[in-house]
């Protein structure tokens, strides 16, 4: 289907992608820590951190047994995704997520891992897999949109952003669950080299809304400072 059009080379846009996410983390670290005092900055951060190792850690699958490195991999991505949206949370000023959520997310992470190691199934991980990022994006899409007020035009963007990004994982999850294609996440044609120059994009894009969020925070706060 895409072959025409989009034959890239998967480990060279694997390597982008986490320098793009290498990137990504330190400008969210230097924001945290120019901005102590903005709630939710430093989940923004650390979230970003695993994301970047996560991404190592599947281009060492090589180096690693493969089983290893892709659950590893998973487990990394799954904590990441769940310290972001406990920091979106915090940075709407919204009650950080509870400890019984935070067990049920990490409990169901855990059991998409063990379920693809069981099964010993690509496409079972890898959909399982999208799902997950699918389903805490959505998460984090619903709590900027929220909170969104008119004037907070980054925080709405970001948002839609993430929307945007919910859908196409979610797509992502069904295609690959409903196919009858073994998957082959290392071929240039098809719907992987798509995913990783979305998530290319994605992770850039992501990053400069919350450099404008953090903007529009401290803005907001000159404007109708505590004091007055």
């Amino acid at each position: 289907m895409f072959s025409p059009l989009m034959s890239f080379d998967v480990q060279t846009l694997l390597v982008a992608v986490t320098l793009a996410t290498m990137l990504s983390a330190v400008t969210r670290i230097l924001l945290w820590r120019t901005h102590p005092g903005i709630p939710g900055l430093g989940h923004w951060a650390g979230a970003n951190v695993l994301g970047t190792v996560a991404l190592l850690m599947i281009a060492m699958r090589n180096v690693v047994p493969e089983w290893l490195a892709l659950s590893l991999a998973q487990m990394l991505i799954a904590m990441g995704f769940i310290i972001l949206w406990d920091g979106f949370r915090r940075f709407v000023g919204r009650a950080p997520l509870s400890r019984p959520v935070l067990m049920v997310l990490i409990v169901f992470a855990i059991g998409l891992i063990v379920a693809s190691n069981v099964l010993q199934s690509l496409s079972f991980r890898t959909s399982s897999n999208a799902f997950w990022v699918a389903l805490l994006s959505a998460m984090v899409a619903q709590e900027l949109l929220s909170a969104a007020r008119p004037r907070e035009i980054a925080m709405r963007v970001s948002g839609w952003l993430y929307a945007i990004s919910a859908a196409l994982f979610f797509v992502r999850s069904f295609a690959v669950a409903t196919s009858d294609a073994t998957v082959d996440p290392w071929s240039p044609d098809g719907q992987t080299p798509l995913m990783l120059l979305w998530w290319l994009c994605f992770t850039m894009g992501a990053t400069l809304g919350m450099v404008l969020m953090a903007s529009e925070r401290l803005q907001k706060e000159l404007d109708h400072p505590s004091w007055a």
